[in-house]
């Protein structure tokens, strides 16, 4: 069965708060464990962004189609979910 955007994106996101340890049942109040995990957050993103545009950038990069793209982030979602906690 496939997963709506929604799920998918709810997915990545719980394995983003996972890795980078953002606190169980936070309720929106400010902490210092929600700050760090928060610019852990960002780091993360900004790195995954720079690495891509380092890989748009490069003059023998390979193109991919939309379903391509689409088949590879899903293998990886369900690597991770494959993945013993």
């Amino acid at each position: 069965m496939s997963m709506s955007s929604t799920e998918t994106l709810a997915s990545a996101w719980a394995r983003i708060a996972e890795e980078v340890e953002f606190p169980a049942g936070y309720d929106g109040t400010a902490s210092s464990e929600a700050h760090r995990s928060s610019e852990a957050i960002q780091e993360w993103m900004t790195r995954e962004v720079e690495e891509a545009l380092r890989e748009a950038d490069d003059p023998n990069a390979k193109t991919y189609t939309h379903e391509e793209v689409m088949q590879a982030m899903q293998e990886r979602i369900d690597r991770v979910r494959d993945k013993p906690c």
